[in-house]
């Protein structure tokens, strides 16, 4: 028999908010010898209930979760790859061949397309660009540039944004199988020249790209004009920090940007978290005195 719902739960009439905040969750109890196969980093897919994960050794491990499918369905890509991306699609109909593109430790990329069908996963390789390749694409675009990194930021429709040494916006289209990898944009980020090499981090959130520097700074860009649009100093929230040894500006490591843009969280080495609400702070930079 059910209990009744209590004062504090969703269904109480004063709760109407946390009921809408409820989020679904996809609960998938996978096997012990398939759960031994993955790596730490990890990413499921959106739409469909596909797992991709990067082991230690670098080798990219690809799981079904589908009901009926586990305990067989799994593939494994030998690296080794340093990063990967699902595609994501605006398509209407979702398919059963995702796609993501992966990229190696040379700056190779690579654009797979995975069957899972009747408890089944096959692979096939649909575009390859190794790292002179795509130098050569950004030379093209009249950039001459040495490749010491290279992230990739999304991937969507066929179409793939990279950052490239932190400074550089590259967009490439990855068109039919038949068909050359195109770039449709090249964009240089006008990062100060003292935080080209302080970047801890960076996450593109719809089509703004937060740059977190251990200067104490994050940089935000609008990645479709490479224009520099607002700039967060860390430096100014100690103030409000209810901590009593707030953590070193200098200590965060990686960022975290709701969809909506606005809160952001960081993370520091020692694994503490501090949220930041970005319409609270930008108002309030604008009420300060200059």
């Amino acid at each position: 028999m059910a209990g009744e719902p209590g004062p504090g739960s969703a269904a109480s009439p004063g709760c109407a908010g946390a009921m809408e905040r409820v989020l679904p969750m996809l609960l998938v109890r996978i096997p012990a010898e398939e759960t031994a196969q993955l790596g730490p980093r990890a990413q499921l897919h959106r739409e469909l209930e596909a797992l991709g994960s990067l082991t230690a050794a670098g080798s990219l491990q690809v799981l079904s979760l589908a009901p009926g499918s586990r305990g067989g369905s799994s593939c494994c890509l030998q690296g080794p790859f340093r990063q990967f991306l699902w595609e994501e699609s605006q398509s209407s109909t979702l398919t059963d061949k995702p796609k993501l593109v992966v990229a190696r430790d040379d700056y190779e990329l690579l654009v797979y397309e995975f069957v899972l069908r009747d408890g089944k996963c096959d692979t096939a390789l649909l575009h390859s660009c190794c790292g002179r390749t795509l130098q050569k694409l950004t030379e093209d675009q009249r950039v001459s540039i040495s490749f010491k990194s290279l992230r990739i930021l999304s991937f969507h429709n066929d179409m793939s944004l990279l950052l490239i040494n932190r400074c550089l916006i590259l967009r490439l289209l990855f068109p039919g199988r038949d068909s050359g990898i195109q770039v449709l944009d090249c964009l240089s980020l006008p990062l100060p020249a003292q935080a080209e090499d302080r970047i801890s981090d960076v996450q593109l959130c719809r089509r703004f790209l937060f740059v977190l520097s251990t200067l104490g700074q994050i940089y935000i860009f609008d990645t479709v004009g490479g224009m520099h649009v607002a700039l967060v100093d860390l430096a100014l929230l100690r103030g409000d920090s209810e901590q009593q040894e707030p953590t070193s500006i200098s200590s965060f490591t990686s960022l975290k940007v709701s969809w909506d843009l606005d809160v952001l969280v960081l993370v520091s080495s020692s694994n503490t978290a501090v949220a930041l609400n970005l319409h609270l702070y930008f108002r309030k930079l604008l009420l300060m005195p200059f």
